[in-house]
This record gives C-alpha cells, sequence and structure tokens, in this order.
C-alpha cells in the first residue's frame, strides 16, 4: 500500500502504523531529512487524542511551513492509519486527501 501512496503527486513520505500502540508497520520516504517513524509516532499521539471526541474520525491534516500531513484511519476498526507527508510545492492537499481515501477504500482495512 505504502507504494501507492507514494504515487500521490507531491509525496515525500508515508507510514502505515499502529493506532493503538504506536507501532510503525511500514515506512517509506523520498529523499533525506524526513524521519517518518518519528512523524508517524507524533501522529499516533493526534489519532488517540481524535478517539477520544467519540466521533467518527476519517483523517486529521496538520500544516507546516514546507508541508502538508494527511494521517487517515483505515476501516470502521480504527486499529490502523497512514500518515502521508507531502511537499506542498508539489501538492494539492484535495486532490491528495480524495487518493488518500480511495486507496484506504481499496486496501481492505
Amino acid at each position: 500500500m505504502l507504494a501507492d501512496v507514494l504515487k500521490i503527486d507531491g509525496a515525500i513520505g508515508a507510514a502505515l502504523v499502529d493506532a493503538t500502540s504506536g507501532a510503525v508497520l511500514g515506512h517509506v520516504a523520498v529523499g533525506r531529512g524526513l524521519d517518518m517513524e518519528r512523524a508517524a509516532r507524533i501522529a499516533q499521539d493526534l489519532v488517540q487524542a481524535a478517539f477520544r471526541l467519540r466521533d467518527g474520525i476519517e483523517d486529521i491534516m496538520i500544516t507546516v511551513d514546507n508541508q502538508y500531513h494527511v494521517i487517515r484511519v483505515l476501516g470502521a476498526g480504527e486499529d490502523m492509519f497512514v500518515h502521508l507527508v507531502l511537499d506542498r510545492e508539489r501538492a494539492s492537499l484535495g486532490l491528495a486527501r480524495h487518493q488518500l481515501a480511495k486507496l484506504a477504500r481499496n486496501s481492505g482495512h
């Protein structure tokens, strides 16, 4: 799945994470300077906080100086999520969210 996620325009990194334990089940990054394991651990804290809202969450978005971060929960069980990092100069946030949602649906999670 991560190889497909990296095909999204502007993608520079992705991780598949166990939402309960925070274990990084896999990660990929393009280029240097992006620590996907660290980013995924931070994302896991955000996902756990969002779960406490008791509303179903689909995704969480974070915008920083030169990146978009899209965290997409997989399936109704909310046991895993994908953390996608995009280059702000090259990515369309709306299109990336749509493509990531489609990949999540097709992944069977």
